[in-house]
């Protein structure tokens, strides 16, 4: 129901990978 929730979470899921490849900069 809370499609904005889903996107957000898509979004901070990739940010997520981002934050373990570089692990510093986060």
């Amino acid at each position: 129901m809370n499609l904005r929730i889903e996107g957000i979470r898509n979004e901070l899921g990739q940010a997520g990978r981002l934050c373990a490849l570089r692990g510093r900069e986060w």
